[in-house]
């Protein structure tokens, strides 16, 4: 069963907008795809600008949120 939601100590994040995760031996970036308002229009037509923003979780730093991540991780089938 995959979390509704990740709660970290000071945020909380939906994971329908991560985009990526990147595990390394001493801490795990999660990429999140924030979408933004940012752009023009004009008769119809125009753009919009997404920005992709991270959250490092140390090892060292933040040992619990490591190993909630890392629990989560290995919890995806596949």
């Amino acid at each position: 069963m995959y979390a509704r939601w990740l709660k970290f100590s000071n945020r909380v994040v939906n994971p329908a907008h991560i985009t990526h995760i990147k595990i390394e031996p001493e801490r795990i970036t999660v990429y999140i795809n924030a979408p933004s308002h940012l752009g023009w229009m004009l008769f119809g037509s125009g753009s919009l600008q997404t920005d992709e923003c991270s959250i490092y979780c140390d090892k060292k730093e933040t040992p619990k949120g490591y190993e909630y991540l890392k629990e989560l991780i290995n919890k995806i089938p596949g």
